[in-house]
């Protein structure tokens, strides 16, 4: 492992390893710092004690992060590969059961995705109409002034523009 790196990518999950294999094309030396360990096909959990054993600490480094907030609860997966390791999906419930939304990586704020024929019963008509959901991406709050400068570094290296910009 070298001393120093242009960027550093905290995270192996779809949007870390995306970003870290961008900015290596683009010519900078990028280093990925993971948590978690590296899960091969025979170590995923089969039975129920394995799964119990399989939440996140220090001793099992398990594969699943359990994190509750204010306003939502979050589980996400701890270690190399981050989320595709489990790849979640959404559990939506709609008017006629639940149905799973895959959401893609890089999903944007405020995307809407529909699904067809899963909403309410048509009035006078055969058949159901359509379920649109909106995604609401929850960003951290109260960063450090370490790393907001380390965020605006990032903006700087990547190719798309800076989100918190404001359109003239």
């Amino acid at each position: 492992m070298k001393d120093i790196y242009d960027v550093v990518v905290i995270g192996s999950g779809f949007g870390g390893a995306i970003n870290a294999c961008r900015l290596a094309l683009a010519g900078r030396s990028v280093c990925i710092l993971e948590r978690g360990k590296r899960w091969g096909r025979k170590d995923f959990p089969r039975t129920t004690g394995q799964v119990a054993r399989s939440f996140w600490n220090y001793k099992d480094l398990g594969l699943l992060d359990y994190r509750a907030f204010e306003n939502i609860d979050v589980l996400q997966a701890s270690g190399v590969g981050g989320g595709s390791l489990v790849y979640f999906n959404v559990h939506i419930r709609t008017p006629k059961g639940r149905v799973v939304l895959t959401i893609p990586a890089g999903t944007q704020p405020g995307k809407t995705f529909r699904l067809t024929g899963q909403g309410m019963p048509r009035f006078k008509a055969d058949g159901f109409g359509d379920l649109y959901v909106k995604a609401k991406v929850v960003l951290p709050t109260g960063l450090t002034p370490e790393a907001r400068e380390a965020a605006g570094k990032f903006f700087d290296l990547i190719d798309q523009p800076d989100p918190r910009a404001r359109e003239t």
